[in-house]
């Protein structure tokens, strides 16, 4: 019987999933990023030749701009190593507007339902006839509800 991890390798040579292939060099290629850029990387794709980058925050853009050169070399290196990467002639850098729909936070609707453990039966020893009278009134809510 053989091991999945050599079945998942034999299917990835297979033609119809080169997109799998190319989906690792990104990885890789993220993977090798220096540490600061690497969180600034919402994903990454490939379009006619040109490698793009679709970052998270405009102050990640500027640190792309100022490393551009560190980037292509590596780009350069990860070619030389993995095959698999296309031919990457040009590397570009731009910021989404769009929110992910899976960073939305989205409260859940709870109507919380409970036993009143009082039953209403305390001794109002306030001395003042406004608290009294307040105390009083919880007192006759508890009740009723019991």
């Amino acid at each position: 019987m053989k091991e999945s991890k050599y079945v998942i390798k034999n299917l990835k040579n297979f033609p119809q999933f080169g997109k799998i292939k190319l989906f690792e060099c990104f990885n890789k290629l993220k993977a090798i990023l220096p540490f600061k850029l690497q969180n600034g990387v919402k994903f990454i794709y490939i379009k006619n030749n040109t490698l793009f980058f679709v970052l998270t925050h405009n102050v990640y853009l500027m640190e792309f701009k100022y490393n551009l050169k560190v980037i292509a070399k590596l780009v350069k290196e990860l070619q030389k190593v993995y095959s698999e990467c296309e031919d990457i002639k040009d590397i570009k850098f731009f910021v989404t507007n769009r929110k992910s729909k899976s960073k939305e936070f989205k409260p859940k609707e709870t109507n919380p339902k409970y036993k009143e453990n009082s039953q209403g039966s305390f001794k109002n020893l306030a001395k003042d006839e406004e608290v009294k009278k307040i105390f009083e009134d919880i007192k006759n809510i508890i009740s009723s509800k019991f």
